[in-house]
């Protein structure tokens, strides 16, 4: 990419974060489809609207760079939504096995 201001960079960063932390752990199609389109089209998509306006008027690229970080914070708050219902279903799976570990040992 070319060299883009320090908060869009800032902001790519996290979601490059949490894309990967997530990525693995997804226990929908939904999700599955949705990280990948993230990386394939959503992200790139945003990023090629942006890029003609990094050379224009200072108005113009403010505006520009406006519209690209809400995208993204639209994106982030999806892969943060993503991230919950990947925590809660790994805790839902937790606490069967505790209720599991509980039924076999008790009448031992």
């Amino acid at each position: 990419f070319p060299d883009l201001p320090q908060p869009v960079q800032e902001e790519l960063d996290t979601l490059q974060v949490l894309w990967a932390s997530q990525k693995d752990k997804v226990h929908t199609v939904e999700d599955e489809y949705l990280l990948e389109r993230i990386v394939t089209d959503y992200v790139p998509s945003s990023l090629s609207l942006y890029f003609p306006f990094i050379s224009a008027r200072m108005e113009m690229e403010n505006a520009a760079r406006e519209a690209l970080m809400s995208q993204l914070q639209l994106i982030k708050d999806h892969l943060e939504n993503v991230s919950e219902r990947n925590f809660n279903e790994q805790m839902r799976t937790v606490k069967a096995q505790t209720e599991f570990l509980k039924d076999r040992f008790k009448n031992i």
